[in-house]
């Protein structure tokens, strides 16, 4: 099982070689130029110049290719473009929030997956059971971003029982006045207002 086990580990190498290779082409296959993100859209032709030569876009394709797999190997994924920050750095700071996420919701469809189980069990074939077994079917089949944007529309902000925007002890509370100010603005990142 071992011999099994580690023989499958090695098969895995060349697949993976393969998609880091795929997921560098498609990168480079998309539009816009990354030292112009870089140096920013205003940015004179020798700015941009110097952000090309630094995030080493002037070199031949396969030494970037090499340079960016051997920082992945090493857990550098380099910096975001637009705020020039760590990307592992942006990672760690959203994968706290997003892992309580979604173990929250990993428990609310185990306890109500079985609760609806339970009553459909022991109501077999009647309108109890017909009616869970709908909502069930229903609710999976709805796609968890419109379930979300329902959720927020007609619980969060009507009855105010969570946090639409950041997590709670960021003090976050975005208000349907809010949203109609948000309207109109095309620059700058949205700022709900903090709440005392």
């Amino acid at each position: 099982m071992f011999a099994y086990i580690v023989r499958r580990l090695l098969e895995m190498i060349p697949a993976l070689l393969v998609v880091y290779l795929l997921v560098f082409g498609f990168i480079k296959l998309l539009p816009g130029d990354p030292a112009l993100i870089y140096a920013g859209p205003d940015a004179p032709i020798a700015a941009v110049e110097a952000a090309r030569q630094l995030l080493g876009l002037n070199d031949p394709l396969p030494q970037q290719y090499i340079r960016w797999l051997g920082g992945l190997l090493r857990g550098d994924l380099g910096i975001t473009y637009r705020t020039q920050q760590p990307v592992m750095d942006v990672i760690a700071k959203s994968f706290m929030p997003t892992m309580w996420l979604a173990l929250a919701g990993f428990a609310w469809s185990v306890i109500l997956g079985l609760l609806i189980g339970v009553v459909s069990g022991l109501k077999r074939g009647k309108w109890q059971d017909w009616t869970l077994m709908s909502a069930a079917v229903g609710g999976i089949s709805m796609p968890p971003f419109w379930l979300g944007l329902l959720l927020i529309q007609f619980v969060a902000m009507p009855f105010g029982v969570f946090s639409v925007s950041g997590l709670p002890a960021e003090r976050y509370c975005v208000t349907r006045s809010d949203i109609g100010s948000f309207r109109g603005r095309r620059n700058g990142a949205l700022h709900p207002p903090r709440l005392p």
